[in-house]
């Protein structure tokens, strides 16, 4: 309704613009002129006070309408029930006559509103829920017992199947890697006269990798160091300083190695040492003839068999086990060494020389 004032039977709006009140089918408001937009579907549904209408009171249903809820609710409670003409019976369950009750009978309306509920209730089977029936003791020990027994049986063929197709197509068998072993460098040290490289070469090569093979080469490196040690001391010509060598060396060679053998070298050659080590104290020429008086080693065998370390001895007479006095001068003497077959001359000074 357009261009006039909205009439009091018609519903009514608030204008959204000047907030006036107009018909709620107006699509211009006639108080301040703007246009306005129909009403939107959804708003059929508000109350007239939520599009900006008059308030209506509230609706207080009658005593008819509360007697048919009340006959409605009796008939959902099985309190009455209706028979086959539309009349009102009660239950066995107690209650009165609707005309007893005051309770009005149903019309038409309300009776196919009740016939719809009922419909809509689940009825037999589906009226309560389905509760599975509890098993017994002994059939629930039967079900494990099953279960059991099937597990057993899938284990047992599950084996047979796999030791029948592992008998078939056996796995080869393990491949056992050797151990490397390193070169042994002593026989190449050997060849280049390095004894005591060699020496501690074969001696790592065999606390490394005990083979039968490195034991040999450790044995001939020892071998080769007591063959060293023996030519540095039989050795002819000869010089104190061959001895010397010849002690450093099996000195070392049982300290690289210590075995047996080898410590039977060293004492050798210092044993060897040790008897050369004498001096002269006192020479007594007396033209051809004479005596001497020397000092020996300590540490010799000699000394140890003596029971001291001086001795006098004249000219032609052996000492020491192994010596001969064979000239004697103012500060030297002349002896020989009677094992050996070497003339050697021991001074005043403490030193021996080898006779020319």
């Amino acid at each position: 309704m357009t261009g006039r004032q909205a009439n009091n039977s018609d519903k009514t709006r608030v204008c959204p613009y000047c907030r006036m009140e107009i018909s709620i089918f107006a699509t211009k408001c006639f108080h301040c002129g703007e246009r306005v937009d129909p009403p939107r579907t959804d708003q059929r549904h508000f109350s007239m006070e939520d599009l900006g209408g008059r308030k209506s009171t509230n609706y207080a249903p009658s005593e008819s309408v509360m007697a048919a809820l009340e006959t409605f609710r009796a008939e959902l409670t099985g309190e009455i029930q209706h028979s086959s003409g539309g009349a009102v019976t009660p239950t066995s369950g107690g209650g009165d006559v609707p005309s007893e009750s005051g309770l009005p009978t149903l019309d038409e309306r309300s009776r196919q509103l009740a016939s719809l509920h009922e419909e809509s209730r689940p009825t037999g089977a589906f009226a309560q829920v389905y509760v599975y029936p509890r098993q017994s003791a002994g059939r629930r020990l039967a079900t494990y017992l099953a279960f059991v027994i099937v597990l057993a049986v899938l284990g047992v063929g599950g084996f047979g199947l796999y030791s029948l197709i592992k008998g078939r197509h056996p796995e080869p068998p393990p491949v056992v890697q050797e151990a490397v072993v390193p070169p042994n460098k002593a026989p190449q040290l050997l060849q280049e006269g390095k004894l005591l490289d060699a020496l501690n070469a074969a001696r790592d090569a065999v606390v490394s990798h005990e083979t039968q093979e490195n034991q040999t080469i450790l044995a001939e490196t020892r071998a080769a160091v007591r063959q060293e040690v023996e030519k540095l001391i039989e050795t002819n010509p000869w010089t104190p300083e061959d001895l010397q060598r010849a002690v450093e060396l099996a000195t070392q060679a049982a300290i690289i190695d210590p075995c047996d053998e080898l410590a039977e070298l060293e004492r050798y050659a210092r044993n060897e040492d040790y008897t050369y080590g004498m001096m002269l104290v006192r020479p007594e020429p007396r033209g051809v003839t004479g005596k001497a008086q020397f000092r020996l080693n300590t540490l010799s065998e000699a000394a140890a068999q003596l029971g001291g370390d001086k001795i006098t001895v004249e000219v032609g007479d052996e000492f020491a086990g192994r010596f001969e006095l064979l000239r004697v001068g103012r500060s030297e003497a002349e002896v020989r060494d009677t094992l050996r077959d070497r003339r050697l001359i021991y001074s005043l000074a403490g030193t021996f020389t080898l006779a020319e």
